[in-house]
């Protein structure tokens, strides 16, 4: 007897085991909740998950929210400007797209093409400066030009540009000691860095260097087409 009651328990075990399995429910789709994407980027911007929210539906009838995950992204680029897609995927069900725009804020009339961006780093000597431009996509080649801003503490002082063979600049005054520079690459450069040096004549101090940006052409950022020397 204490046997056939043992069988019975664990048949009732399984059957029941059995029926939780049979009935678990099973993701069936999903949607973005509102908020989780911008629909407009600026160019080089990060993508921020923060909001970012999947809501998840199963065969039961009921949602559960879960937090997107940066794995859960593909084609997220904010290298360039444009009309782009993106798609959230999770699991084998479940595969959204978003619509955004990339655009470049401080003149969105600017088309970015190049996903080429340039680092920088500066020596400082008396009197000037030898900076190094060193693009952490590809090399120089295709590159039309790069400019840099150069500041001064003494407004007095003009800078000036001493450069390899076969390169072009020119340099423009902001006034008050705020200068801009724009160096032209030659047709068929290959080179993968740039060494250069900015001197400015009967400078108490060194300069200041700003941020390097890196141009295909009047099409990428605001520069110049690259083009003869054009020295102030």
């Amino acid at each position: 007897m204490r046997k056939a009651c043992v069988m019975i328990l664990i048949f009732a075990f399984l059957f029941s085991l059995c029926a939780c399995v049979q009935t678990q429910a099973e993701v069936v789709s999903g949607y973005l909740k509102a908020g989780s994407f911008a629909y407009v980027y600026d160019v080089d911007e990060i993508l921020d998950l923060e909001k970012a929210v999947l809501v998840v539906r199963f065969s039961d009838g009921t949602t559960e929210e879960r937090k997107i995950e940066e794995s859960f992204v593909d084609g997220f680029d904010t290298s360039t400007t444009g009309q782009k897609t993106l798609t959230v995927t999770y699991g084998e069900k479940i595969s959204l797209t978003w619509d955004y725009e990339v655009l470049y804020s401080a003149d969105p009339t600017k088309e970015i093409k190049t996903t080429a961006r340039a680092s920088s780093e500066t020596t400082f000597y008396e009197g000037g400066c030898s900076l190094e431009i060193t693009l952490n996509k590809g090399n120089l080649e295709g590159i039309a030009a790069m400019s840099f801003t150069i500041s001064y503490a003494d407004s007095a002082v003009v800078p000036t540009i001493v450069i390899a063979s076969g390169w072009d600049y020119g340099i423009y005054s902001y006034g008050a000691g705020q200068w801009g520079a724009v160096v032209y690459a030659p047709d068929g450069n290959t080179e993968e860095k740039l060494v250069f040096n900015v001197v400015g004549q009967g400078a108490a101090e060194p300069p200041h260097i700003g941020t390097v940006k890196v141009s295909d052409g009047k099409s990428d950022y605001d520069l110049p087409d690259a083009g003869g020397n054009d020295n102030a």
